[in-house]
C-alpha cells in the first residue's frame, strides 16, 4: 500500500469516527429533547415569534436566528423539537468544523480529541439544546475560522471570499461575531510569517465580503434608527460607576464550570505563559480565544457581563486546550473531558438525580427556576383563552407575552404590548403595541393586580380573576386576568 493510499484510509477513518462521535451525541440529545425533559427557555420562545415575520433585522438581535427558526418550523412544525431542532443540528455541525480544523492544524487525533472536547464543554452542550443566537454564532464562527486557514495558506482569492461569506453570515447572526475578525487581525499583525497577508488584496476583498453580507442588517438599522446598536450599548451598562471588581469574579469564577475546570485553567495558563505556545497554528486559536475572553471580562469589570457571552472564545479554545495537552499533559486532557461529561450530564439530568437521591429541591436549589412552569401555567391560562377566542393577548411583560404567546394557544399566537412610556425595550413594543393592533378586545395578563390608570384607558374591562401553578412551595407562577375592550389611548 503506498504512503497516500495509506493517508487517505486514515483520514478516511479519522472522518467515520468523528460523524459517529457526532452522531451519538446528536441522539442523545435528540432523546433529551423528545423525553419533555426540556422545555423553551423565554429566549427561544421570543426568537420564535420573530420567526413569525422574517426580516432583516429585529429589535435587539441580527435576523439569522428568526430564519432559521421560520426554516425549522416550516419544516417540522412550531414543537419544542421544530425549535431546539436547530441549535442541535448547528452545535452538532460545528463539532465536525472542530474536528476538521483540528486535522488541518495538527493532526487526525488532536482533531477527533477536540471535536470530542467541544462537544462536551458544558456551555456549549446546554446551549446544543436551546436555539438562540448563540448557535448560528458559533457555528458561522468556526466555519470562518476554517475557511480562514485554508485562505491563509494559499491565499487564493476565491478562499478569503469564501471566508467573507462565513464573516457576514455570521455578523448576521450576532453582532459578537466582530470580535472574530479582531481577533485574526492581532495574529496577522504579530505573526512575522504571516503580516504579509495584510498586503494582500484577497483578504480585503474577502473583508468587503464581509460588508455585503452584513449590509441588509445594516440597512434595516438604518431604517429604524439603528435600535439594535442602541440595545448593544444599552445592555453594555457602561454609563455608571466603573470597575466593579465584584462583578469581574463573578463572571469569572463560574468559567471554571461553564468552560470546565481543568480546561479553564489550562487556558489562563496559556494566557499568563504565551512562551508554551509554540506553534503558529497555537498562535493563531491564542487570538481567536483568548481576545474574546478578555473583551468580555473587561466589560464585566466596567460594568457585568452574562455567562454566556464569552461563549464564542471556547469554540477555538476548545481547540487550543485540546492541541497543548495533547502534547504535554494527555492524561490531565482525559480528566478535563471527563469533567466536562459529568457537568454536563449533571445538568441535562438535574432533577432526575436530585429525585434519585431523595433532595427536596425549591427555587434556589434548581438551575432550571426561570423555565419551570410556563407550560403548565400556559395550559391554565389556553382554557381560559378558549372563552374569549376573538381576544388578542396583551401585557406590560416581554417574557409573558413570549413564554404564554407559546403555551396558552394556537400558533402563531396574536398578542399586543402595552407600552404607555413609548419606550421600546423589545421586539413587541417595537412592531407590536397596542395602539397599532387590529382588534378591540384583549386579555390583559399581568403579574401583579392591574390599577384604575391602566383599566380607565379602556371602555369596558372585567376582572377574570387568576391563573397559577405551584412549581415549589416557594415557587408560584401566578397571572392577573383581565378582560379589557375598545383601548381608548394611552393618554
Amino acid at each position: 500500500m503506498t504512503s497516500s493510499a495509506g493517508q487517505r484510509q486514515a483520514t478516511l477513518a479519522g472522518s467515520l469516527w468523528a460523524l459517529l462521535l457526532v452522531a451519538i451525541l446528536f441522539a442523545y440529545r435528540l432523546w433529551l429533547i423528545n423525553s419533555g425533559i426540556l422545555t423553551l427557555d423565554v429566549e427561544e420562545a421570543y426568537y420564535l415569534f420573530w420567526s413569525v415575520t422574517p426580516d432583516l433585522g429585529y429589535y435587539s438581535k441580527p435576523p439569522m436566528v428568526a430564519w432559521l427558526l421560520a426554516a425549522s418550523t416550516a419544516l417540522l412544525g412550531s414543537g419544542v423539537l421544530g425549535v431546539k431542532i436547530v441549535a442541535l443540528l448547528l452545535h452538532s455541525l460545528t463539532g465536525l468544523l472542530i474536528f476538521s480544523l483540528g486535522r488541518r492544524l495538527y493532526s487526525e487525533r488532536v482533531g477527533l480529541l477536540a471535536a470530542l472536547a467541544f462537544l462536551t464543554v458544558p456551555i456549549m452542550g446546554v446551549m446544543s439544546v436551546y436555539t438562540t443566537t448563540d448557535a448560528p454564532l458559533h457555528f458561522f464562527w468556526a466555519l470562518t475560522l476554517r475557511l480562514f486557514v485554508e485562505a491563509r495558506d494559499s491565499n487564493r482569492l476565491h478562499w478569503w471570499l469564501l471566508t467573507g461569506v462565513a464573516a457576514g453570515l455570521g455578523l448576521l447572526s450576532k453582532y459578537t461575531m466582530g470580535l472574530l475578525a479582531i481577533g485574526l487581525l492581532c495574529y496577522l499583525l504579530t505573526d512575522r510569517e504571516q503580516r504579509r497577508l495584510l498586503m494582500s488584496p484577497g483578504l480585503w476583498l474577502g473583508a468587503l465580503t464581509a460588508a455585503l453580507v452584513w449590509s441588509p442588517n445594516l440597512w434595516w438599522n438604518l431604517q429604524h434608527d439603528f435600535i439594535s446598536f442602541r440595545h448593544t450599548a444599552q445592555i453594555s451598562q457602561l454609563q455608571g460607576e466603573l470597575l466593579h471588581i465584584d462583578k469581574l469574579f463573578e463572571f469569572l469564577l463560574p468559567q471554571l464550570v461553564v468552560f470546565g475546570p481543568v480546561f479553564f485553567v489550562t487556558l489562563l495558563i496559556l494566557l499568563l505563559r504565551p512562551s508554551r505556545l509554540v506553534t503558529g497554528s497555537d498562535r493563531l486559536l491564542f487570538w481567536v480565544s483568548v481576545l474574546p475572553l478578555l473583551v468580555i471580562s473587561l466589560q464585566a469589570l466596567l460594568a457585568e457581563a452574562n455567562l454566556n457571552w464569552a461563549s464564542p472564545a471556547y469554540v477555538a479554545g476548545s481547540l487550543l486546550v485540546t492541541a497543548f495537552l495533547a502534547r504535554s499533559a494527555p492524561r490531565w486532557l482525559a480528566v478535563g473531558i471527563l469533567a466536562n461529561s459529568l457537568i454536563l450530564v449533571g445538568v441535562y439530568h438535574y432533577h432526575a438525580i436530585a429525585d434519585a437521591l431523595g433532595i427536596q429541591l425549591d427555587r434556589n436549589s434548581t438551575p432550571y427556576r426561570k423555565r419551570l412552569g410556563w407550560p403548565e401555567l400556559g395550559t391554565r391560562l389556553a382554557k381560559l383563552r378558549t372563552q374569549y377566542p376573538d381576544a388578542i393577548l396583551l401585557s406590560n411583560e416581554r417574557e409573558l407575552l413570549a413564554y404564554m404567546g407559546y403555551y396558552s394557544g394556537d400558533w402563531p399566537p396574536r398578542v399586543a404590548s402595552w407600552n404607555p412610556d413609548g419606550m421600546v425595550d423589545s421586539q413587541y413594543e417595537l412592531a407590536d403595541d397596542i395602539k397599532h393592533a387590529p382588534g378591540r378586545r384583549f386579555l390583559f395578563i399581568s403579574r401583579q393586580p392591574l390599577d384604575a390608570s391602566v383599566l380607565s384607558r379602556f371602555r369596558t374591562h372585567r376582572d377574570l380573576g387568576q391563573v397559577s401553578y405551584r412549581v415549589y412551595p416557594d415557587l408560584v407562577r401566578t397571572l392577573h386576568v383581565y378582560l379589557v375592550e375598545d383601548f381608548e389611548g394611552y393618554r
